[in-house]
């Protein structure tokens, strides 16, 4: 090369490019990463909150019911029909929730997260905190209506 321009000299060999760098290697996903016995443990504490979410929809729909009576003019009797509707549901989704558990089980699939599983236990836990928000709120409603 001559000068300041980019030229080649006569003669003068070609400039050999340089490769090109490696990528960078993106990190391991942390997600169902665990050993199988780990996915497992997983799954099955997925199934237990499923299975508690039913206990206690279940006992609170019973004890509002059982003590329902004892209120003589309930008022905003909205709330409990909404928040009986909202435990039912979560009790539905609970049920999903360990059907889905059992299917993979049974077709060997081990994959407790970001997969069906996971979404059915959310809406369960979300649909059960709203009904008991609502029972709450009925029940805070209705104090000394007896």
């Amino acid at each position: 090369m001559t000068g300041h321009d980019q030229t080649p000299a006569a003669g003068a060999p070609e400039p050999v490019p340089l490769p090109a760098p490696p990528p960078v290697p993106s990190p391991p996903s942390t997600h169902n990463a665990g050993t199988n016995e780990d996915k497992r443990a997983a799954m099955k504490a997925m199934a237990g909150y499923a299975q508690s979410i039913t206990f206690v929809a279940v006992t609170t729909i019973a004890f509002t019911i059982g003590l329902i009576s004892n209120v003589h003019h309930p008022h905003w009797i909205g709330e409990l029909q909404s928040g009986w509707v909202l435990l039912l549901v979560s009790v539905f989704f609970a049920f999903l929730t360990i059907g889905q558990y059992a299917s993979q089980l049974a077709r060997g699939i081990i994959k407790p997260r970001q997969g069906v599983l996971e979404v059915l236990l959310l809406f369960g836990w979300l649909s059960l905190m709203a009904g008991l928000a609502l029972v709450t709120l009925f029940g805070f409603h209705n104090i000394g209506n007896g």
